[in-house]
C-alpha cells in the first residue's frame, strides 16, 4: 500500500502554528508517495527543563492520503479507513 522500495520517506512539515481554543492549531503538510495533502491538526504545548515539547492526536482517514484501505478474501479481512495519528516533538536549544 505504501510501496516503500519506490517511496521510502514520509515526510511532515510544519507550515504554521495558531491559537486555538484548547491549545493550538498547526498547519501541517504530509508528502506520502509523491504527494502532498495539507492537514489542521491540534498541538499542546508544554515548556519544560529548558525544552518545549509539542504533542497531539488526531484522526486521519487513509482515504484522505490517496491510499485505498487493505482488503482480502472478498472483504471478510479489512483494515478500517481511519486511524488515530499520536505524536510528541521535543525541541532543544
Amino acid at each position: 500500500m505504501l510501496d516503500g522500495p519506490n517511496y521510502p520517506l514520509i515526510q511532515l512539515i510544519a507550515t504554521d502554528i495558531k491559537a486555538a481554543d484548547s491549545g493550538f492549531d498547526a498547519g501541517v503538510e504530509v508528502t506520502l508517495k509523491g504527494a502532498t495533502h495539507a492537514l489542521r491538526v491540534p498541538v499542546q504545548l508544554e515548556r519544560r527543563d529548558g525544552a518545549i515539547i509539542a504533542r497531539g492526536e488526531f484522526p486521519l482517514r487513509q482515504s484522505e492520503l490517496g491510499l485505498k484501505p487493505f482488503s482480502i478474501a472478498m472483504g471478510t479481512l479489512v483494515v478500517l479507513d481511519e486511524m488515530r495519528v499520536r505524536f510528541e516533538v521535543t525541541a532543544r536549544e
